[in-house]
């Protein structure tokens, strides 16, 4: 990592987003930023990351995601970069999410 080896910071996890882990240090945030993640996990995956980030009241959460499923292989040799879902926006409007972007190059489809 760039920024170990300058030492930007005195810790650093290495983890699952879905570990124990992870999901109990959450709650030490006072905001929650989630952008080019859940597209990565299964669809149930992804509830339980969402409802553990809002479970842990945060005042500020925010998604970014693709609105329709986009695949994507496993490329640098890195299989965590295999998309295996996504959720449409409908699910984070009907959680009281604001949606933003998801006219962008969609439209065109």
């Amino acid at each position: 990592m760039l920024s170990k080896s300058k030492n930007i910071h005195h810790e650093y996890l290495l983890d699952s987003v879905l570990s124990n882990r992870t999901l109990d240090l959450i709650k030490n945030f006072e905001a929650v930023i989630c952008f080019d993640v859940l597209e990565h996990l299964s669809n149930e995956e992804s509830e339980k990351l969402i409802n553990a980030i809002e479970n842990s009241s945060p005042k500020f959460i925010a998604f970014r995601t693709p609105a329709t499923f986009v695949i994507q292989d496993e490329y640098h040799n890195n299989p965590y970069q295999i998309h295996k879902s996504f959720i449409k926006p409908e699910y984070f409007r009907n959680k009281g999410y604001k949606v933003y972007g998801v006219d962008g190059p969609n439209f065109l489809l």
